[in-house]
């Protein structure tokens, strides 16, 4: 991850609508659908904006995957050589932006330092200016599959050595980013 603290930025307009995505019209910054103002310019949010964000001129956003507190994570294209990635978004914050901004920026260099078969490896982070806001990003590897609790909604409680395939090789990935200065499990 040194070295890829560029600043450099490349957007470009919206050519197709991203699901679950509401925009502000003004600055292009993307929330979630049940949002309804922009905090960063104050706007009202386009429920359907057509287009596709492109960050940094290099990743070009397909659709929302999920949404916490500190992010928005995507799965996006990344242009050359147009492998699948998925993306955090810093969420825009109204409140303590330097203490977001150190939280996001350790959860991406953890994750770029974490070298762990069960844990999604960073390639990338990055800094998207949006009407002068600048939103911080950084690309992960993109898993497939079924999340757990749709399997659990679908098959009912695991038994114990099914649980002991998921559990035990997630606390090993956990203890890897702790080594590297993670207090939490994002």
């Amino acid at each position: 991850m040194a070295g890829r603290w560029s600043a450099t930025v490349h957007a470009r307009p919206f050519v197709r609508e991203l699901d679950g995505v509401r925009v502000c019209p003004r600055c292009g910054t993307c929330f979630d659908d049940s949002f309804d103002l922009c905090s960063v310019q104050g706007e009202g949010l386009v429920a359907s904006l057509p287009g596709v964000r492109l960050l940094s001129g290099r990743y070009r956003l397909e659709r929302k995957l999920a949404q916490g507190a500190m992010g928005q994570v995507f799965e996006a294209v990344r242009l050359a050589p147009g492998s699948r990635v998925a993306i955090k978004v810093m969420q825009p914050q109204q409140k303590d932006v330097r203490v977001a901004l150190k939280r996001f920026h350790k959860e991406a260099r953890i994750l770029g330092a974490v070298k762990h078969p069960n844990a999604v490896l960073s390639t990338d982070f990055d800094v998207d200016d949006r009407a002068g806001g600048a939103v911080p990003f950084f690309v992960i590897e993109l898993l497939r599959g079924r999340p757990l609790d749709r399997l659990l909604g679908e098959r009912g409680p695991l038994n114990l050595v099914e649980v002991e395939r998921i559990i035990v090789p997630l606390c090993v990935a956990v203890d890897e980013a702790h080594a590297h200065g993670s207090s939490t499990v994002t």
